[in-house]
């Protein structure tokens, strides 16, 4: 197995530090984040809100709940408890102003 290295930090002091190979290639666990992150940016990409037990449900047998979970904090996905369920919301989507012409 090659050797990881991580900057600055020792990868059991920071879990979420992305982990490289001595070529610099991402390890299988960062490409596994990475592949999350698209599931999640497909999944919300109508902007609308999920409920969490969906979402994991979606997801169960090809991403980890640990790694989800660490792909949708990347993701800037928050969660909020609505009545009896925990719901996952994407961050707003950013839009260029529109400046008047003259």
């Amino acid at each position: 197995m090659p050797a990881t290295a991580t900057t600055p930090f020792d990868a059991q002091d920071a879990p979420h530090a992305v982990l490289v190979t001595e070529a610099g290639a991402p390890t299988e666990h960062t490409r596994k984040i990475k592949e999350a992150q698209a599931f999640l940016r497909t999944l919300f990409a109508d902007g609308s809100a999920r409920p969490a037990a969906e979402v994991e449900a979606l997801a169960s047998g090809a991403i980890a709940r640990s790694t989800l979970a660490l792909a949708r904090e990347r993701e800037g996905i928050t969660t909020r408890r609505v009545g009896q369920q925990w719901v996952w919301t994407p961050p707003k989507r950013r839009t260029r102003r529109q400046f008047p012409t003259r």
